[in-house]
């Protein structure tokens, strides 16, 4: 029901079929209550993760990728609680352990 949140995720899916690739966007409950989180950090948020995935897959279709997709999906199971996951094409998979260890980083 967030104008603002709505337009974020318009904006993102847009860019990413202008882009051509493949994607999936998943909403199945109506979001009434937004977490207590600025608005304008939650859209930044989502709007960094829509970005790198963007990214990643525009950088696999340049290096021949036939195939590169973007799945979103966003849920609230009660009042005040919102989930947002994004899963997109990458190049290699990272190991969580690997993530803490100095000089390591992952979008």
């Amino acid at each position: 029901k967030d104008d603002v949140l709505r337009s974020i995720f318009i904006s993102k899916l847009n860019s990413i079929y202008q882009k051509d690739i493949k994607y999936h966007f998943e909403c199945l409950t109506e979001i009434n209550d937004l977490p207590n989180i600025d608005l304008f950090d939650l859209i930044r948020i989502i709007g960094i993760a829509y970005d790198n995935a963007l990214e990643e897959c525009e950088t696999l279709k340049k290096l021949g990728a036939r195939t590169v997709e973007i799945n979103s999906m966003l849920y609230q199971s009660a009042s005040n609680k919102l989930e947002f996951e994004i899963k997109n094409t990458c190049r290699k998979q990272l190991s969580t352990n690997k993530l803490h260890q100095e000089g390591i980083t992952n979008k």
